[in-house]
Parts: structure tokens; C-alpha cells; sequence
């Protein structure tokens, strides 16, 4: 800037410096000397949209609405109010002064990098009063885990899929937040409330409770918030400040991730240092509305007064010619040429003036008009074509058009509008690939039916497409609903339960909810387990080519006729386990089952061997272990039994040791499904069973007796019904 001001002076000199000499360093300071008016300022940054909506015009009919609007309700300071929400990047901070050694060359300060957006609405009202905020992070539920001990009780959490605030969250704060917190004894004292026109203020469900709760919505004009609203004034700057000096202080001590938990208690103390009467007070008075002073903030803006020419001046040298073309900007055409004209004559008439001199300005003069001429038609094709491209950046549809120079929301006539720009809104049919993937609402309708419904993908898929009237594909649906963590699959199967087998499951693990490790281990878990031969073995994985896939060697290959089948009973405890007996069928029987004889046999024959005073033995209410001549013997020695709910094999834990005892039936005896069906193979099979059991190691035993409060958890939170165990 100081070369091209020392350039111009230089052009305007008679005299022409040899060589410029350079710039001294005082130069700056002595240019400041003698010009006065002329000041140093720091600049700050500001969004063009803010800089080129701020008109002086535009802020004063609004300050003319809020006028009229205390003029005719009286508001008392405590019952003026501003929301806004701002976002917050965990891990950011600012940069800060510094005190160090005069010696060290490094400025930098070590930060976190931005790990995830954080929203928090917050609510400041003009007698220097903050409302409790809404917090909402970046999740689908909310953890409790996520919120300090120390926590006010009066603070709100919320989740949102993009850590930013929605409709549903606007009209969540004011309905559980503001409008209780704030209600004055008399309920028909009327409350302000000011706030930005973002979408999720001024939704119909908003202006209609608002007029219900006798609460006036006023609204600012479009990007004007960093003049007119409190907390944007005198609020959010120093909160960001006391949280990126907390932010600091963590990274001190550990540059890693920060928790939510983390966040959440340095905003509880920044918001501590930085809400304070002060603060909130001296952004209403920054923002002139308490006291309502418009002056205060239209004293910054450029006032847009029309501009007068200055009247014609003839100096008395020169009565004919008209000088005050020079005053006027631009000229108009025809005015120069006449000037021009007159320009030259006046010299042609004059003898001091030399001829080359006359020729001079006669080109001169000539090549103004033309270049006039030129920036004429260049103006008016700019004029055109910044009129068209306003014309297509300007919305013609939508709710905060249809509301436009409107300030005062909460009534009648902005309600219907309001609702008629929602509803056009909803009934529009997406065009292609939403907008927004994140949230299911945008692929499912308040009537989609139950994900529970047994239907298949393709269908599901099909179904999703017409419910959200957009054509996506298959992969793009299954990505969706897999980040909202709903995947498809095959239903496992599971006893069936009725509401009464429920209820007595939830009563059971209830009453059992709080026992120890060590009364769980004095508990015998016993049950049958029937073993057919070829099942049990784990899953075949193969490494083949698509030709491959069929051939013999790739394929798990099962036997189709009746196979042998062994029906075991054990029995196992904290500390110990029984022999595996096996029971033996009534071939005189219809069925040929297992009858109550055979099972009191194995009570007979291992239940002594473990049983010990103080331990209770455990067994489901199958019809063998229900049966009379059972009962009698268990009543006669002694055993005391724990009472069990019908249908709950996933209470037992007895079950998954029988996963563990048939795979080790095939380390035992590898080629037990090519051994031929008689006698001799199931003798065979019943020694590996025996065998598989005692290799079974202890301590599995013992995990599986402790998760048993798990167990009892599970059923609790299902309410009764099923669990994954």
C-alpha cells in the first residue's frame, strides 16, 4: 500500500526522482501523522451472507416491531428470553497468550484433533438468569455413562445421528425445558422469546404451542444474529473461550481422545465461568434490546442517504465553460460530448495555448467518449446478468419464504402458513438418492409395518422403496439399517412361551437376582442330553473355486436313515461333576422312551456321589423328573430341590456344556460316522461320551455356574421372555 501511494505522488510531480530511495521504517507512523482521519484497526471475519444482509433499513423495521411489541405488552425483564444453539468440536481449542522464556524460538501449542460434533442449546433470559441447556451428542441413545455424577438434575441429554439439533429437538426443548422452567405463576402473564429463523424454530408444532403457553415468538431477520442476539453478543464468544482454556488444561495432561464424560464436565465448568449476570446483561445491552435502545446497534450500520449533486459552479475566469461536470460521477453522455466541445473550442480560441497542445486534447477528449461509451455498455450487461443470477439463487418457495419480513411468529395467520409450507413439504416426493442417509425416518412412514414381520429381504427391501417413494438399491437400504444396527437373519428357534410362562420366568430371576457366586455354586445342574450319531460336529470350512464348490472333498456329507442315538444323563456343581450315565429305553413301551425308572436309576446311582448338606439339586419339569416314584426318592434323602420355570433350557446352564461334550465325542473317536450301525458302534459311542464328559475341564464348570447372574439379568430385561443364552 505505501509503494502505490509513493507511485502516485511521484506521477504527480513535476519533478521526478532520479531512482525512489526505500521505505523508511517510521513511514507508516508519519502517514498516520498527517492524515489524521485515517486510522490502524484489526479486522474480524464475517460470512458474505451476514455482511451483504445487514442493511440499516432492514435492522430498523425490525427494531420497529420489537418497539411496538414492548410498547404494547410491558415485558419485565425476567420474562424476556433468548435461545440459540451452538456447536462445539471436541478436542478444538483457541489460540491463547502465552507466558515463556525469552529464549524460546517455538510458538505452537499442542492440540487434540476434532473428534465429534457436540450441540447445546442454551437460554438466557434479560434480568441475567440461564435456563438449564439440552445437550445432544452424536449417537442413537443416550448413556448414562456419558453424564457426570456432579450434574445439575435440571440438565437435558439428548442424541441426534449427527451430533446437530433437528425439528424434534427444538420442539423437545421447549416443551420439557423452556415452557416448564420458565411458566410465571400467572398464566396469563405473556413471555418473549427470541430467537434466529432456523428451520426448527418456527415449525408449526413450535408457534402452536407458543400461542397456547401465551409466549410471543419473535423472530430475527435473516443473518443478523451476530448483531441482534444476546447470546451470539455477549454469551457463546466467552463460553468457547473458558471451554477451549479447559480443553487446554486436559491436553496438558493427555493429548488423547477426550470422553463424552470428559466434555461434559469442562462445559459444566466453562459454562460456570462464562454465563455469568455480567455476561448475559451485557448481551442484551450489545444487542439494544434491554434496555431496548435500536441506536446502539444502528450506529453500525452504514446509513444508505441519497446523494445529492453538488450545484453547478462556474468560476468567473471561464463563464462558458461548465464545470460541474467534474463534480458529477459518471457524466452523463451527452452532457461530455458538450463539454467536450465546449473544451475545445474555448482552446481553439485561445492564441497562449500551443497547437500541439490543442491537438492533444482534441484526441484526449475523443478517446473519453469512446471509453464512456464502452464502460456504459459493460455496466448495463453486468446489471443484467447479476439481475439473473439473483433471480436464480432467490427461493421461490418454501416456509421462510412464505414468512418473509415477517417478525412477530405466534399468531393465527403465521400458524397456517407455517403448517401449509410443512405439509406441501412432506407430501413432496423425493427426487433420487435422499439427501439425508442417516435416519430412518427418511425410509420409513409413521404406518411402515413391524421389522418383525416374517418376510423376506427382497421383500422388505421392496417394501422400504414404497413406503419412502425413492428408488435406491438393495446395498444402499442394507448399509442404512445396518449403522442403525438392524441386520436380518434367520429366526432363532426358542421354546414357545405363553404371557403366563413369562410372567413365572421374570418372577424366578427375580427372586434369584441377588444370589452370590458362592450360593450359585452349591447349586447341582443336571439334565438329559440325547446324542445322535453324525451330529454335534462343528461347521466344515472350505477354500474352493466357484467349480469347486459340489465335489466330495467340498461338500459336509450326512447320513439320511434312522442313526443310532444315546441318551446321557449328567449332573455338575461349583466344584465337582457326576459320572455321565447312560439311561437305557423301555422297548415295551409304545414309544420306546425313557421312563421315570431310568431316571430314578441315575438319581440312584450318582446323585449320592456329590450331593452334600446344604446343596440344592436342580432339575427342569419334564415329566420323568415330575413323576411320583422321583419325588418319593429325592423326598426320601433328603435332596432339596430348586424350584425351576416351565420353558427355560436358557436358565440352565447344563446346556452348553452338552455342545462341548459332542464335539469332544469326535476327537475321541474321529471316524465314528463311517463305523457300521450295530451294537458294537454304540457301545462305542456311549465310552466316548463317557470319556468326552470327564475330559470336560473344571473351570468351565465353574464360568458357566458364575453366569448365572448374568442369566437372571437377561430375563429380567426381557421382561420374562426370551434371552441369547
Amino acid at each position: 500500500m505505501a509503494e502505490e501511494i509513493r507511485r502516485g505522488r511521484v506521477r504527480l510531480s513535476k519533478k521526478l526522482p532520479p531512482s525512489p530511495r526505500p521505505i523508511g521504517g517510521r513511514w507508516l507512523d508519519r502517514f498516520k501523522t498527517r492524515h489524521p482521519e485515517i486510522e490502524g484497526i484489526w479486522t474480524r471475519q464475517i460470512e458474505s451472507a451476514r455482511f451483504n444482509a445487514t442493511s440499516y433499513e432492514g435492522v430498523k423495521r425490525w427494531f420497529d416491531a420489537v418497539t411496538e411489541l414492548f410498547l404494547q405488552h410491558q415485558y419485565p425483564p425476567e420474562r424476556v428470553y433468548n435461545t440459540d444453539e451452538s456447536g462445539f468440536a471436541v478436542g478444538a481449542s483457541q489460540s491463547s497468550r502465552a507466558l515463556v522464556n525469552i529464549r524460546e524460538t517455538s510458538s505452537w501449542k499442542r492440540v487434540g484433533s476434532r473428534q465429534e460434533w457436540i450441540t447445546a442449546i442454551e437460554c438466557v433470559s434479560a434480568a441475567g438468569v440461564a435456563v438449564p441447556p439440552l445437550i445432544i451428542f452424536k449417537a442413537k441413545h443416550t448413556n448414562t455413562a456419558w453424564i457426570p455424577t456432579h450434574t445439575p438434575q435440571n440438565w437435558r441429554f439428548s442424541t441426534s445421528s449427527s451430533g446437530w439439533t433437528s425439528d424434534s429437538h427444538g420442539y423437545e426443548w421447549l416443551t420439557s425445558v423452556f415452557e416448564p422452567l420458565t411458566r410465571p405463576n400467572d398464566l396469563s402473564a405473556r413471555r418473549l422469546l427470541v430467537m434466529d429463523g432456523h428451520s426448527s424454530h418456527i415449525t408449526a408444532n413450535v408457534i402452536a404451542l407458543c400461542m397456547e403457553s401465551a409466549i410471543d415468538l419473535l423472530v430475527l431477520p435473516p443473518h443478523c444474529s451476530h448483531l441482534l442476539q444476546p447470546l451470539d453478543v455477549g454469551v457463546f464468544a466467552p463460553l468457547k473461550r473458558a471451554l477451549a482454556s479447559e480443553t487446554d488444561a486436559a491436553l496438558r495432561v493427555d493429548s488423547g481422545r477426550i470422553s463424552r464424560v470428559e466434555w461434559t464436565e469442562m462445559y459444566i465448568r466453562a459454562r460456570a465461568k462464562a454465563i455469568t449476570a455480567n455476561s448475559i446483561l451485557g448481551g442484551w445491552r450489545g444487542a439494544g434490546l434491554v434496555p431496548l435502545s435500536p441506536m446502539t446497534v444502528l450506529d453500525k450500520l452504514p446509513s444508505r442517504s441519497a446523494t445529492t449533486d453538488s450545484p453547478p459552479h462556474t468560476p468567473l475566469e471561464q463563464p462558458d465553460l461548465d464545470l460541474s461536470l467534474l463534480h458529477s460521477s459518471p457524466p452523463d453522455g451527452t452532457e461530455l460530448r458538450e463539454a467536450n466541445a465546449l473544451l475545445n473550442s474555448t482552446l481553439e480560441s485561445t492564441k497562449e495555448v500551443p497547437s500541439s497542445v490543442q491537438r492533444y486534447t482534441e484526441r484526449m477528449t475523443r478517446f473519453a467518449e469512446s471509453k464512456h461509451s464502452e464502460n456504459v455498455t459493460l455496466r448495463k450487461q453486468v446489471e443484467e446478468q447479476e439481475k439473473l443470477l439473483d433471480m436464480r439463487k432467490a427461493r421461490k418457495k418454501g416456509k421462510r419464504i412464505a414468512l418473509k419480513g415477517r417478525f412477530v411468529f405466534s399468531t393465527e395467520e403465521v400458524l397456517e402458513i407455517a403448517k401449509e409450507a410443512e405439509a406441501k413439504l412432506s407430501s413432496k416426493k423425493p427426487r433420487g438418492r435422499p439427501h439425508d442417509l442417516k435416519d430412518l425416518d427418511l425410509l420409513y412412514s409413521s404406518n411402515q409395518p413391524n421389522l418383525t414381520t416374517s418376510i423376506s429381504p427382497a421383500v422388505r427391501y421392496a417394501k422400504i422403496r414404497e413406503e419412502a417413494n425413492v428408488t435406491i438399491r438393495d446395498d444402499t437400504i442394507r448399509s442404512i439399517l445396518k449403522r442403525h444396527y438392524i441386520f436380518h437373519w434367520i429366526a432363532t428357534k426358542r421354546p414357545l412361551l405363553q404371557e403366563k410362562h413369562a410372567k413365572m420366568r421374570l418372577r424366578w430371576a427375580k427372586a434369584h437376582l441377588n444370589w452370590s457366586d458362592a450360593q450359585w455354586a452349591n447349586v447341582i445342574w443336571s439334565d438329559e442330553c440325547s446324542v445322535e450319531r453324525g451330529s454335534g460336529k462343528k461347521a466344515k470350512w472350505v477354500w474352493s473355486t466357484l467349480s469347486q464348490k459340489w465335489e466330495k472333498d467340498f461338500v459336509a456329507e450326512h447320513p439320511t436313515a434312522k442313526e443310532i442315538r444315546v441318551m446321557v444323563w449328567a449332573a455338575f456343581y461349583g466344584g465337582g461333576r457326576s459320572n455321565c450315565f447312560v439311561m437305557c429305553r423301555d422297548q415295551n413301551a409304545k414309544k420306546k422312551g425313557y421312563p421315570s425308572i431310568s431316571y430314578a436309576e441315575a438319581l440312584r446311582d450318582q446323585l449320592p456321589l456329590i450331593y452334600q448338606p446344604g446343596m440344592v439339586f436342580m432339575q427342569d419339569s419334564a415329566g420323568i423328573h415330575t413323576s411320583s416314584l422321583t419325588k418319593d426318592w429325592l423326598r426320601e434323602h433328603g435332596i432339596h430341590v430348586l424350584t425351576w420355570p416351565p420353558y427355560s433350557p436358557d436358565l440352565n446352564p447344563i446346556e452348553h456344556a452338552w455342545i462341548q461334550l459332542k464335539q469332544l465325542v469326535y476327537e475321541i473317536i474321529p471316524d465314528v460316522k463311517t463305523l457300521p450301525k450295530n451294537e458294537a458302534t454304540r457301545e462305542a459311542l456311549e465310552r466316548a461320551l463317557e470319556q468326552a464328559w470327564q475330559r470336560i475341564p473344571i473351570e468351565l464348570f465353574k464360568s458357566l455356574g458364575e453366569s448365572m447372574r448374568d442369566r437372571c439379568q437377561a430375563v429380567v430385561d426381557a421382561k420374562g421372555w426370551h434371552t441369547k443364552y
